[in-house]
């Protein structure tokens, strides 16, 4: 009798670490979704200013190089909200913008992640 309670026990421990690490597993891999859906709307976004030009009439649908500013978007798409901030860099021999782009979120248990990407851009595009 006494060898049937130890094993029960013994089973009941094994099956609640199982069901612990799952709860870990989902965590982890939810965390690696949103990090992947951030980093993914911050490329979208530097992708969208290295695809500006000099002049506004060099290519069709890109931005001028004078209108790489400073911004904020609002919207949450995927509970993820994206603002970027564009300083001139002084001290280069052409034009320069050094611009970073964070993105934050909330995890279900209410902890604010932040990821930020920067990067630098040249006035000259690579078709200029």
């Amino acid at each position: 009798m006494i060898e049937v309670l130890v094993g029960l026990s013994v089973l009941t421990a094994g099956l609640l670490s199982l069901f612990s690490l799952q709860a870990h597993f989902i965590t982890s891999t939810e965390h690696a979704l949103q990090n992947l859906r951030a980093l993914h709307q911050m490329d979208s976004q530097l992708e969208y200013f290295r695809t500006r030009s000099s002049s506004p009439s060099a290519a069709v649908g890109s931005l001028d190089f004078a209108l790489l500013t400073t911004g904020h978007r609002t919207e949450r798409v995927d509970g993820i909200e994206l603002s970027w901030e564009v300083s001139t860099v002084a001290l280069a021999a052409e034009p320069l913008k050094q611009v970073e782009v964070t993105a934050t979120w909330q995890d279900r248990k209410g902890t604010t992640h932040t990821k930020k990407l920067t990067t630098l851009y040249s006035q000259y595009g690579e078709f200029d």
